[in-house]
């Protein structure tokens, strides 16, 4: 079942995402641009997707399930739930250009890449930005592999 998130969702949506801290979600939940929704399954939370949403303009920040249940389509049922109550005038996220398990399931939606910000992911472990400063050599042989920005636009099926 997918529902709107709830203040107590904090915990749960920590469990999934242990690096979101959540201690804020109950002021986001009361901002009227905030837009977040769970899947729950047996009582429990397998995921969840944020962003924001101004007059039906949807743009996805984060979708997490839980590692036990992915590959189940919970990302997909939450995406395409998101663009149905929050995107109908179109929708646009972004991804690190190494996630490509969430770059397949975009593409599955309908979201084509309409570009890519060099740099735009803080250094951190896995991120583009510390690979960066690593790969600068190699950059001059291979195509450097920075975040992109994928959008899609229109009326969410």
């Amino acid at each position: 079942m997918i529902r709107p998130l709830r203040p107590d969702d904090g915990p749960a949506m920590a469990a999934i995402e242990p690096s979101e801290d959540t201690s804020g979600l109950p002021r986001l939940l009361m901002k009227p641009a905030f837009a977040g929704l769970a899947f729950e399954e047996d009582g429990q939370m397998r995921g969840f997707i944020t962003g924001w949403s101004i007059d039906q303009d949807g743009e996805v920040i984060q979708i997490s399930v839980h590692p036990d249940h992915r590959r189940r389509g919970i990302g997909q049922d939450l995406l395409a739930r998101f663009r149905q109550d929050f995107g109908r005038k179109g929708c646009r996220l972004e991804v690190r250009a190494d996630n490509t398990i969430a770059q397949r399931l975009y593409r599955k939606a309908g979201f084509v890449e309409v570009g890519r910000r060099k740099g735009y992911y803080p250094a951190g472990p896995n991120n583009d930005a510390e690979n960066d400063a690593e790969n600068d050599a190699e950059n001059t042989k291979h195509e450097r592999k920075p975040p992109f920005h994928i959008d899609i636009t229109g009326t969410a099926s």
